[in-house]
């Protein structure tokens, strides 16, 4: 974990008001966090950075003093996951909406009343897609589907080249190795 940089988070975190301390090297943990109320406002992160620290600031926007608004800024390559993480949102009870790369937040506080259903990782998937197209033995995938936001379920298409053939089923898929075109 020392070696994970966390400067742009850390920078958002603290334009929303967190009194942060790096206690060794600038920029990466370990941190001094003192805890206050963060004030929604506008801010804007690069779109370029991993989605997981777009994730982060966007599940803390409707926990702050005021509204929010969040501008992804340069070459947005995690989109998909971002609008993951909105839908989560949204099902918990958060208003919030995205046109285009600017992310409106209202404040409020996360406790849907109904489940959330956390679909399947497709990233994960990756890794039965290659044993089936190795080992020629059929693989199921439960609770993945191609009615996916996420960006990785394109992995199905590369390896349908290489000879996996992926049958949705109604509990998710199924992978079985088939020639290859």
């Amino acid at each position: 974990m020392h070696r994970r940089p966390i400067k742009l988070l850390v920078d958002v975190l603290r334009s929303l008001g967190a009194d942060i301390t790096y206690l060794k090297e600038e920029g990466f943990p370990p941190l001094k966090i003192n805890g206050k109320q963060l004030k929604g406002q506008k801010i804007s992160i690069d779109g370029s950075i991993s989605s997981q620290y777009i994730s982060a600031i966007l599940m803390i926007l409707p926990l702050l003093e005021n509204d929010s608004k969040l501008e992804l800024t340069g070459r947005v390559v995690s989109l998909p996951y971002v609008d993951l993480t909105i839908g989560l949102m949204k099902a918990a009870g958060i208003q919030v909406q995205r046109n285009e790369l600017t992310v409106k937040v209202e404040r409020g506080s996360y406790g849907a009343a109904q489940p959330i259903k956390v679909e399947a990782d497709w990233s994960a998937a990756a890794f039965f897609y290659q044993f089936v197209a190795l080992a020629d033995i059929p693989v199921e995938l439960i609770d993945l589907g191609f009615n996916s936001l996420q960006g990785d379920q394109q992995t199905a298409q590369h390896f349908e080249k290489l000879g996996v053939k992926t049958e949705e089923k109604s509990h998710g898929l199924l992978l079985t190795k088939s020639a290859i075109p």
